[in-house]
């Protein structure tokens, strides 16, 4: 769920690039990388891949469009997150909601590789449970 504040949603601290799709006046996608710190994500990464919190970049917030999805958008999206995190020597890695079904079949045709699952706490004390993926080698 979005945040009340999008800017800072969209543009926290750590944030290392975004990109976005438009579509004449309107933004219909967007990507970032964020670097990582410690925490449940960067402890899967360093358990599965051996690499820690300062070799990671995280791709997030990765969004298009309910009315434009397959067209090649969001996979453009992501191949430009994923190249600047190689750019940066970082290793790309992604979470996200085990719930998100579509998502996850996205991030699997793309051969990204789910390599653990974490549980993340919300503001509220809620936990929500997600898949850490790393981008094919």
């Amino acid at each position: 769920m979005l945040q009340d504040d999008i800017r800072a949603f969209l543009a926290p601290e750590g944030q290392l690039a975004a990109w976005i799709v438009e579509c004449g006046s309107m933004v219909v996608g967007h990507s970032a990388l964020h670097g990582s710190s410690p925490g449940p994500l960067t402890t899967v990464v360093y358990e599965s891949m051996g690499v820690g919190p300062s070799g990671v970049g995280v791709v997030s917030r990765l969004m298009v469009s309910p009315e434009l999805r397959g067209r090649g958008l969001g996979r453009r999206l992501l191949v430009a997150a994923t190249a600047e995190a190689r750019r940066r020597a970082l290793l790309p890695v992604l979470d996200v909601v085990t719930s998100y079904v579509a998502a996850i079949a996205f991030y699997e045709a793309a051969g990204w590789q789910r390599i653990g699952r974490i549980a993340i706490p919300m503001p509220n004390g809620e936990l929500v449970d997600e898949y850490v993926f790393v981008a094919p080698a």
